[in-house]
């Protein structure tokens, strides 16, 4: 990420208002139908800002038209589904890989988005929080090999799936680092890496201890303990693909790359004491 942190900034921003922000973007037309304009505009910003092709601008304006005839279909009926959410919910993460490949393109990699069933994730009929097949596995393992060009990135959804009769679902709590530990399990990697905005597991919780280092090495078992606990680690669901296979997961910061992070994998290395406050 070295030389494009300014423009990483400009990405984050974009997924919290794709994902998190969309009851504030939303307004009403005189006629009673939903106006996606706001969102709309948040989304042209950052295409004109880096001059994307026109290949991306009409794929982000296809699913925001979708997006908008979906939230006046729910005005209509007045109802909205566990179905339908998940369906709304999708649209985040849907528009952010194309205008984050579309960048990475720009910048000199090759890459190249994907939504996460087209690499073969498909999940159970649980809407809200649903859980990844495990037959996707052989899926996702043959459409890396097969469909997947290995010189160029690809740039898939997190958090979401479709079940076997195409509707489309949520992975709920983890669900993103889910994906990311299920695609790196079934295409048996020698690490998976998941980045956040943390120099990996910290010995304690920074906000209590100001000083908190983080630690090099901890247990599966040890990171799902500190989860429970409160920990802002990988969730114990998304540690599941990765430790069927024992596969070494190194958590890392956006923010500072050059940092080593902490790695999680079966047995640690030494001893290391984290603490965190218990929630009452």
């Amino acid at each position: 990420y070295g030389g494009i942190v300014d423009d990483m900034k400009v990405f984050y921003c974009i997924f919290c208002f794709s994902i998190s922000s969309l009851p504030v973007c939303l307004f009403m037309k005189k006629d009673g139908f939903v106006d996606v304009g706001a969102l709309r505009r948040l989304h042209e910003v950052a295409i004109d800002k880096f001059d994307f092709p026109k290949e991306t601008r009409d794929e982000v304006t296809a699913l925001l038209n979708e997006c908008e005839d979906m939230l006046n279909g729910v005005r209509l009926l007045q109802e909205l589904s566990p179905k339908s959410l998940d369906q709304l919910v999708s649209y985040g993460e849907r528009i952010s890989v194309r205008i984050m490949a579309a960048r990475l393109n720009q910048i000199g990699v090759a890459a190249k988005s994907y939504d996460a069933w087209e690499v073969g994730i498909i999940t159970d009929s649980t809407f809200g929080d649903a859980d990844i097949l495990k037959s996707s596995a052989e899926s996702i393992r043959g459409i890396f090999e097969t469909q997947v060009d290995p010189n160029v990135v690809a740039v898939v959804t997190g958090f979401i799936g479709k079940d076997d009769n195409g509707r489309i679902t949520t992975l709920g709590r983890g669900g993103s680092d889910l994906t990311a530990t299920a695609i790196g399990s079934a295409c048996d990697l020698d690490e998976i890496q998941v980045w956040k905005d943390v120099d990996g597991i910290l010995t304690s919780d920074p906000r209590v201890v100001p000083n908190a280092s983080p630690v090099r090495f901890v247990s599966f078992e040890e990171a799902s303990e500190l989860a429970y606990f409160g920990a802002q680690v990988l969730h114990p669901i998304a540690m599941r693909p990765a430790m069927k296979k024992n596969i070494p997961v190194r958590v890392k910061n956006s923010y500072n790359p050059s940092h080593e992070g902490t790695v999680i994998k079966k047995e640690h290395d030494g001893t290391h004491l984290v603490s965190y406050k218990i929630q009452e």
